[in-house]
């Protein structure tokens, strides 16, 4: 279920600010990328940021409701969680839980919400934005509420009061008499794994002995609490012991300050370098992205300053998070685009990524792709060229109105680079 979402730049100021109304026990979540996958999931629950703009990625999203692999925040978008719709700020973000639970008979693929997912095969794992029956206590967060659905109680349990971390938390809270087979909402409590756990019946539901775990879950809690919680985080108390639910951008027992950066890895995206300020943080973008999270693609091509020999060319493209011009070669319209820049800035050859294997003799693209000499549209050599088993690597030329010629690699050429 969506708490809250805007279409502002500024939308996680305000979401993080209803997240403290909504959530006054701990607002630590997931700050996801558009790239975060399902299966980078950690916990069976975990409260989740999704940034705007997501709309832009593609994928092999797999399922309906419950999802097997695919971008996080492209399932929330076709579960109907995060508008796609683009307005000035390419759409909006959205905050919510993910669920993490057993296998589903089939998954099935569906158009929905301007998104298509695929069908496939039967996982061990799915993912979906409600809380199931089998779904564990393997919570994200110290203090977790949750709505479970009616009719569980076949599901594994293990323990009494104190429940190991791979019980299932509907059927856990039935046997400790905070919920009813008719389902509803019950908070749960993180606690360290203990030595053992005794099995019980209790409220109808039978729980297993079982051995050590590395954590467990209680829905009991204390009424004093001794913790001194900083930065504002709440002190919770359970059975034996208290601890400090701690706000976004904090962690630790005390809540010590953690940077945003360090407590968020991955959060500039397409190699963004993640900067420090205060609580919060800056994402300085290699050159072909911008945005706050170096999320939008600012160019696609950059002509090198320097000319070199084909490998110092690439080398250079690799430097700032490209290489030499491959897939760009391979579409007409946007070699036609880049022949015009080249023209435009006077000099007379530039490298591509483009060159053979000297072993067979094969021309292969830097991005792995061979060339077709068969097929015109996706390529430009002029006439009678490639021609000299000797030159291996390919240019453009002035001379010859920029078209593709082999030439010897260790002339100096400008390089063409592209974003990857």
């Amino acid at each position: 279920m969506i708490c809250w979402t805007a279409s502002k730049p500024n939308w996680m100021i305000f979401l993080l600010f209803w997240n403290c109304l909504l959530y006054p026990h701990g607002i630590d979540s997931l700050l996801a990328t558009c790239d975060t996958k399902l299966s980078d999931l950690k916990h069976s629950i975990t409260k989740v940021i999704c940034p705007a703009g997501c709309w832009r990625q593609h994928s092999d999203l797999c399922g309906t409701d419950n999802y097997v692999r695919g971008p996080l925040c492209l399932a929330a978008m076709h579960a109907g969680l995060m508008d796609i719709k683009i307005f000035n700020f390419a759409g909006e973000g959205g905050y919510f839980k993910v669920f993490k639970s057993g296998p589903r008979r089939k998954y099935k693929g569906t158009p929905r919400n301007g998104i298509t997912s695929e069908s496939c095969s039967p996982s061990s794992v799915s993912y979906c934005f409600q809380m199931k029956c089998d779904t564990n206590g393997n919570a994200e967060e110290s203090l977790s509420e949750v709505v479970c659905p009616s009719g569980c109680s076949s599901n594994y349990v293990c323990g009494s009061t104190m429940y190991s971390i791979n019980s299932s938390v509907c059927v856990a809270a039935i046997h400790a008499g905070v919920l009813t087979r008719k389902g509803g909402k019950v908070k749960f409590f993180a606690r360290e794994g203990q030595i053992s756990y005794e099995g019980s019946t209790n409220h109808g539901v039978t729980s297993q002995s079982c051995d050590p775990s590395k954590s467990s879950f209680t829905f009991k809690e204390n009424d004093v609490c001794f913790s001194n919680c900083e930065n504002n985080g709440k002190c919770l108390t359970g059975i034996n012991e208290n601890y400090c639910a701690c706000k976004t951008g904090y962690k630790g027992d005390a809540c010590e300050i953690v940077s945003m950066c360090e407590a968020n890895p991955g959060i500039c995206q397409h190699g963004g370098t993640c900067v420090n300020i205060d609580t919060s943080y800056n994402c300085t973008c290699t050159i072909w992205y911008t945005g706050r999270n170096c999320e939008t693609v600012l160019l696609d091509h950059h002509f090198a300053p320097t000319a070199t020999n084909w490998s110092g060319s690439r080398k250079y493209c690799q430097s700032i998070g490209g290489d030499l011009t491959a897939w760009g070669m391979r579409n007409q319209t946007v070699r036609s685009s880049l022949k015009q820049t080249a023209k435009d800035l006077g000099r007379a050859n530039y490298w591509i990524g483009l060159r053979n294997t000297e072993v067979d003799r094969r021309f292969i693209y830097v991005d792995g792709v061979e060339w077709d000499p068969e097929n015109p549209t996706e390529h430009d050599f002029r006439k009678k060229e490639p021609n000299d088993e000797n030159e291996s690597c390919v240019a453009i030329s002035r001379t010859y109105s920029y078209q593709w010629i082999d030439v010897v690699c260790n002339t100096n050429r400008y390089g063409i680079c592209e974003r990857p």
